[in-house]
């Protein structure tokens, strides 16, 4: 790797691993996950660039006044009975209590961005899974369906590979397939396997 990651800014832990598979870095300390990057090192820049979270606002902001009691405060009634000090205290208050607030809003607000981020991570890997357990799924598929003699090569290259069809008598077969997953193109061997079986 020609960078060094990060600590986690979940944890502050320094158990962590790029994942192979999909290339994305993973504290151990905290299972925090990050973006999927590939290459490795796309990971370990996503990892290193992303925003430390922003700790949890902890319960209700501290205010000079519950709700209720803004709610019982009568404008009209403060002009006619309060002295002016006593009103220019209220408004010290209420100016207050909404600059609090509007940074707990902005913490909340931080907080979903957070969460959203890891979702977007989280969603990532559903979908890689997604893929490797169709890639599985097929792969069993034509273990039970491909016809005895009839053998399916898989080759695996950085940045692709191929499915060959090989008939009982060991030659390659050409099969139509314009698709670009892998599962896919075992699918239409399959395919190609039983209708030759067939007419045989």
């Amino acid at each position: 790797m020609s960078q060094e990651l990060k600590p986690c800014p979940f944890c502050g832990g320094t158990n962590l691993q790029v994942t192979e598979a999909s290339s994305y870095v993973m504290c151990y300390g905290c299972d925090a996950d990050g973006p999927v990057g590939r290459p490795a090192d796309a990971a370990i820049a996503a990892w290193n660039n992303r925003a430390a979270p922003v700790p949890p606002a902890g319960g209700e902001p501290n205010l000079n006044r519950t709700q209720e009691q803004w709610r019982l405060v009568d404008a009209k009634l403060c002009a006619k009975q309060n002295s002016e000090a006593a009103n220019e205290f209220l408004i010290l208050d209420a100016q207050y209590d909404i600059a609090i607030l509007g940074s707990y809003v902005t913490r909340l607000q931080a907080e979903v961005a957070a969460l959203q981020a890891r979702l977007t991570v989280a969603d990532q890997r559903v979908d890689d899974l997604g893929s490797k357990a169709k890639l599985y799924d097929q792969l069993q598929n034509g273990a039970e369906l491909l016809p005895n003699g009839w053998v399916i090569t898989i080759k695996i290259e950085r940045d692709g590979g191929g499915v060959t069809l090989i008939d009982p008598q060991g030659n390659d077969i050409d099969y139509p397939s314009n698709r670009e997953s892998m599962g896919d193109e075992i699918e239409d061997a399959i395919e190609e396997a039983l209708a030759l079986q067939g007419e045989s």
